[in-house]
């Protein structure tokens, strides 16, 4: 069997390579490499360094405006005051809904006056004297107020009040 120059050649290929050539090779390999990093470090490394710079710059101004941010939040606090923002008033134990309905907007309007009020500033003494035992007309019945509890919270005065039949107040005589 003969062989041809072709496939001598290819099998000579593989043979003949040495362990000194097979060396060689891969320390041009690995020098290859070497350089190739290197290379790119300097073409890149001016770049990542700029990247860098300026990440630690924006992290920077990051806690900056955080500090910024809470300093002005802790002033808004501060300057919100709490306020009067609504007036509810309850009757206990009143038999007629729509007098009912008529009572609760008299003793609102007594209570008026405190809306816009900052709540610290409000003196609970006060706030009950402005209503209790004083005489509210309905038509032709008169009713006299006893309060029997406020509460002021979170912009919200709530007048919880209890009525009796009282005497009608003293009208002029022509």
């Amino acid at each position: 069997m003969t062989q041809t120059p072709r496939t001598q050649r290819s099998r000579t290929l593989f043979v003949t390579w040495s362990r000194r050539q097979f060396r060689v090779l891969l320390a041009w390999l690995v020098l290859g490499t070497v350089m190739g990093m290197a290379a790119a470090t300097l073409l890149l490394g001016h770049q990542v360094d700029r990247l860098e710079l300026e990440r630690r710059r924006l992290e920077l101004e990051l806690s900056n405006r955080a500090a910024q941010i809470e300093k002005l939040e802790e002033s808004l606090e501060a300057r919100r005051r709490q306020v009067v923002r609504e007036v509810e008033v309850r009757v206990l134990d009143f038999s007629d809904a729509r007098r009912e309905v008529e009572l609760e907007a008299a003793v609102h309007g007594l209570y008026r006056h405190a809306i816009g009020s900052d709540l610290s500033e409000l003196d609970p003494s006060i706030l009950r004297a402005v209503a209790h035992n004083r005489t509210v007309t309905l038509g032709e019945t008169a009713y006299t107020l006893q309060v029997e509890f406020i509460w002021a919270v979170a912009g919200r005065l709530v007048v919880w009040v209890r009525t009796r039949p009282g005497p009608l107040p003293d009208r002029p005589q022509p």
